[in-house]
């Protein structure tokens, strides 16, 4: 049994040319493309940061009659988590576009 499961192991561990590419690292030739995902979600995550920050804000508020404390604060916090976001978003997309440079 121990014979069988080294076998398995063994033949499971070999790359294989349709893997190959995972031991090399993306492939260069759509770095572009990787680039253009990075930048499109920008816009997403700055619109449902702050709207999600709302919706939590006004369902605390409804339930402890704070409003509208709580949905002003989560509404900011929304929006400062999606500037962080956003920021780190464009210094890995700058990261990759002078790695593939």
């Amino acid at each position: 049994m121990d014979d069988l499961y080294f076998q398995e192991f063994v033949c499971c561990s070999r790359v294989s040319p349709t893997r190959s590419h995972l031991m090399n690292g993306p492939d260069p030739k759509y770095d572009g493309w990787r680039q253009v995902a990075l930048l499109t979600s920008i816009p997403m995550i700055l619109l449902f940061g702050p709207l999600v920050g709302y919706f939590i804000g006004d369902f605390l508020d409804q339930l402890f009659g704070t409003s509208p404390w709580l949905m002003i604060i989560f509404t900011a916090m929304g929006a400062l988590s999606g500037v962080k976001q956003t920021i780190t978003l464009i210094k890995r997309a700058t990261d990759q576009g002078s790695r593939g440079s």
